[in-house]
């Protein structure tokens, strides 16, 4: 059966669909409006949940912090030196961070010590006062009163006075040295300190606060915060022109006359004598160190240079204390030459 479609009627059924779809425009308005009220209260609400949280962030480091306070017996000066410490902090809020965290800690004083006048005693005794003192031997130094119990240092000054000792532990005022000689600083004086880690040859300045000779002999050195980097090797070395006999080690050869070129704690670089010796070859070496006492030590040849007339060695197995009378005497040479001139 065939379907009959009124034209007229057809017509009138879309324009009502349309008219249907067709708004005034304060209707427009008033969606548009509603859209935006809702879009602002979402912005509202996000903005006061973010302030709730972080209120509450806040509450929490303040507990952190007066908890982690409670434990410590801290004087006035030195709660004034964590404030001033705290304005580096980039949340000053979490300045809890300070009495917990050590490298949070190193990272404020570091920028407080290069913008501003502060005392250097002052803020490592906070730190001792705060735990911060010994740290992993192999990272860097922040200050003396990070340097590990046992580290070996050599004490230099201007008059030509030396001394040689282990560290023996801090104080809030002080870093206590155990001298492996007599006493020969006096009071008062300026010195420079040199150590090393493996990170490699470190020094500091200072000024000997006391000497002790009983019950223990002790020098009482100022803290430094100001530690600076000599060298990177793993042992002190230093050019200098100093005779020393040569030959095989193990063999009874007549010892050959030669010079070391440089010096350290590891190793050496020496003239060739008559170019005898290559690389491999395991030396036996006659020198004295200070100008008086005799050592004998053994090292293996690297590599030569220069043609083979440089031959650049390693030495053996050493102790610690006949390293220290190496690296000791080319401090000795040093300041001895100061001196004179």
């Amino acid at each position: 059966m065939p379907i009959i479609l009124d034209k007229q009627k057809l017509e009138d059924f879309l324009d009502d669909i349309s008219r249907g779809f067709q708004q005034s425009l304060l209707q427009i308005l008033l969606a548009l409006a509603l859209l935006l009220l809702f879009i602002g209260f979402l912005i509202f609400m996000y903005k006061l949940q973010k302030k709730r949280l972080r209120d509450t962030r806040n509450r929490r480091y303040v507990e952190l912090y007066e908890a982690a306070m409670a434990k410590l017996n801290l004087n006035p000066s030195e709660l004034h030196l964590l404030e001033r410490l705290s304005r580096y902090l980039k949340t000053p809020e979490r300045k809890y961070l300070l009495l917990v965290n050590h490298s949070t800690f190193n990272a404020c004083a570091s920028r407080l010590c290069r913008e501003e006048d502060v005392r250097e005693v002052s803020l490592s005794a906070l730190r001792i006062n705060l735990g911060f003192s010994e740290q992993h031997p192999e990272r860097i130094p922040s200050s003396t009163a990070e340097l590990p119990h046992g580290l070996p240092v050599l004490i230099t000054s201007r008059i030509g006075k030396r001394a040689t000792g282990r560290v023996a532990g801090s104080q809030p005022q002080s870093l206590i040295i155990s001298p492996t000689e007599p006493i020969k600083l006096p009071c008062g004086i300026p010195v420079r300190v040199y150590f090393q880690n493996r990170s490699g040859i470190f020094s500091f300045t200072s000024h000997v606060q006391d000497t002790l000779e009983k019950p223990e002999p002790a020098i009482h050195l100022a803290h430094s915060e100001t530690i600076r980097r000599t060298q990177r090797r793993a042992y002190y070395r230093k050019k200098l022109s100093l005779p020393i006999f040569v030959r095989p080690a193990g063999s009874e050869e007549k010892p050959l006359l030669s010079a070391f070129l440089d010096l350290g704690g590891g190793g050496a670089s020496l003239r060739n004598p008559q170019n005898r010796f290559k690389a491999g070859m395991d030396l036996e070496l006659t020198f004295h160190p200070s100008g008086t006492d005799r050592l004998s030590l053994t090292a293996k040849v690297i590599r030569a240079s220069r043609g083979g007339k440089v031959l650049h060695v390693r030495f053996g197995t050493i102790t610690n204390s006949v390293r220290d009378r190496i690296i000791g005497s080319l401090f000795l040479k040093a300041r001895t030459r100061k001196v004179k001139g």
